[in-house]
């Protein structure tokens, strides 16, 4: 007796079950994350941001003083001792643009543009800002050139916490870091706020790149 056995899938459905077999069998491949390395005391994490002298940041910015008063784009390159700050307001429009090299530092706005050899007193003369310029390139990845001598607090994780100090005219800072994000293997600050004086600043970072190639 011969039986013939008839198949109840239709041709449409089998050849979804036969694609979702074979589609169960892939695996995605993931890119492989950085750990972040977390430091067993201050001292080794500051020695490690020290290597780090290239990135790039774009965020915002919000200033207050008695003079002025303003909230700007941020965009910010730094390479080793060169470095290149630029604010510019909500339409576009740029507000300043700093460039400063090892030697002497440039200065554009309102069309015009400034040099000097010093940068705290090229941005004090053409925009009545008062900053500590030279410091602001290790305050902003969460580093402190003379740690051991500046007056820090740290977090569990050993990162800088709050840090005061004196400036070359007297006047006192406090910058304190208000969040951190992972950054490859680094944690870089997310938002900063900077206060001396009757000056306060408030940095809102919304991306770092690290090492960027132009």
């Amino acid at each position: 007796m011969k039986i013939t056995l008839k198949s109840t899938f239709s041709i449409p459905l089998f050849g979804i079950m036969v694609l979702t077999i074979l589609l169960s069998g892939c695996t995605t491949v993931k890119k492989p994350q950085v750990a972040v390395k977390v430091y067993q005391d201050e001292i080794l994490r500051q020695k490690a941001l020290e290597t780090l002298t290239s990135w790039r940041i774009n965020g915002k910015l919000v200033f207050k003083s008695p003079q002025k008063k303003f909230s700007a784009s941020l965009y910010w390159q730094q390479k080793a001792r060169y470095s290149d700050i630029r604010l510019t307001a909500f339409l576009g429009t740029s507000i300043m643009k700093m460039q400063s090299f090892a030697d002497h530092s440039t200065l554009e706005a309102d069309g015009k543009v400034y040099h000097s050899n010093s940068p705290e007193q090229l941005l004090y003369q053409t925009t009545g800002i008062t900053l500590p310029v030279n410091e602001l390139p290790d305050w902003m990845k969460g580093a402190s050139k003379d740690y051991q001598q500046h007056q820090l607090e740290f977090d569990a994780l050993h990162r800088i916490k709050r840090i005061k100090l004196r400036d070359s005219s007297n006047q006192m800072w406090q910058i304190d870091y208000l969040e951190y994000t992972h950054v490859e293997q680094y944690q870089l600050p997310k938002k900063i706020r900077l206060t001396g004086g009757d000056i306060n600043a408030l940095i809102k970072i919304s991306q770092w790149e690290l090492n960027p190639s132009d």
